[in-house]
């Protein structure tokens, strides 16, 4: 597939921090983002991840989807609920031990494809980055949820991404696997949970783009290295 024209605009932004590889990444990868045209609402979902001592890492995860999207989503994600777990148990990383939950795992994933999005482990747009007015931002918890869990299962997606890859931050440290270059989809002292999630991550399949963002300090604190790794092909 050939690059297409991009629909985002190129910003000033601060030298070597994350905007300024957001920024690149935007206006030399036009296949890396999705473009929003079609949509005249932008639906974002969120969920954090690394908040004990024992993690190397905080995790901020980050879904970002057109109103357009929603519909096949949402025909889709209906569907696996009625077959594989129809009752109203929430989908959650912290709750994979659950046989219901391990069975949906995958294909509410692989639904999530469709998605014509963005997700990011530790993301930042901006409506000035788009070259068409975008219309309406609307904001919410999952307690916004009708009872359908529609919303709840948006929010399941950057849940299960925060919860993966905190997994794998935290099992390659302790191996002594840290390279800013690459990123383990896979080890030894991984849960067998965290696994089929990065696995997924690290594929380019569909619509949905997927990037990842990590920000690590200097021993001394005083400045940044930002890795990006890029998921779209």
């Amino acid at each position: 597939m050939g690059e297409t024209k991009s629909n985002w605009t190129s910003l000033t932004v601060p030298k070597g921090t994350i905007f300024e590889i957001l920024d690149e990444s935007f206006s030399t990868k036009p296949n890396s983002v999705p473009a929003f045209q079609d949509s005249d609402t932008l639906i974002v979902g969120s969920d954090y991840g690394g908040e004990s001592k024992e993690e190397p890492f905080w995790v901020y995860s980050f879904l970002l989807a057109g109103n357009k999207a929603w519909m096949s989503w949402e025909e889709q994600r209906t569907k696996l609920r009625n077959e594989i777990m129809p009752d109203a148990r929430r989908m959650s990383y912290k709750k994979l031990g659950d046989r219901y939950r391990r069975e949906l795992l995958l294909p509410i994933l692989k639904a999530a494809d469709d998605l014509r999005g963005l997700t990011k482990a530790f993301g930042w747009v901006s409506s000035q980055y788009l070259t068409f007015d975008l219309g309406h931002i609307r904001c919410g918890t999952t307690q916004c949820d009708d009872g359908s869990l529609q919303i709840e299962d948006f929010v399941a997606i950057p849940d299960l991404i925060a919860g993966a890859l905190s997994e794998q931050f935290r099992a390659s440290l302790s191996v002594g696997m840290r390279d800013d270059k690459y990123l383990w989809l896979s080890g030894a002292d991984m849960n067998e949970k965290a696994r089929p999630i990065t696995f997924w991550f690290g594929t380019s399949q569909k619509h949905l783009k997927k990037h990842l963002f990590v920000i690590d300090p200097s021993s001394d604190e005083k400045s940044h290295k930002v890795s990006w790794f890029n998921f779209t092909h």
